[in-house]
């Protein structure tokens, strides 16, 4: 049985395909790789009549291409999640400075926020003192 090496796949394999919340799914099933092989086994197994022998080695050979195939792009899948070329330490860093940015923002969210509700409050003080002495010009 001749089998072409996986290599000549990589041309085939989708590389543009990124990795977000919404297809953690199909990556689930591109993982999958239980039924791929068992079938190819159970070809392997099978002994046909001499006159098949051609057409099940072409079977058996286009199975193994499928399933390498599906190695490259799972391959390429995982070198596709963010953090997965970096060392733990290295990911760690990268947490702990993400970590830093979120608190930062979120202290600076609030932060305005207490200063947009204070000018709020400084504006309706203004506005009913103003109006107070607008009132108080206009009785006397």
């Amino acid at each position: 049985i001749f089998f072409r090496p996986c290599s000549v796949f990589v041309a085939m394999v989708d590389e543009s395909k990124s990795i977000n919340e919404g297809n953690w799914h199909s990556l689930v099933e591109e993982f999958n790789l239980l039924p791929s092989i068992t079938d190819l086994l159970q070809s392997i197994v099978t002994n046909p009549d001499a006159k098949e022998t051609d057409a099940h080695e072409k079977r058996i050979a286009e199975m193994a291409d499928a399933l390498c195939h599906q190695f490259i792009r799972c391959q390429n899948l995982i070198d596709a999640l963010h953090g997965t070329d970096m060392s733990p330490a290295q990911q760690q860093e990268q947490y702990a400075g993400c970590a830093q940015k979120v608190r930062q923002r979120t202290e600076m969210i609030q932060k305005y926020a207490e200063l947009k509700a204070l000018r709020s409050h400084a504006m309706a003080a203004t506005a009913e003192v103003s109006g107070q002495q607008t009132g108080s010009s206009q009785g006397t």
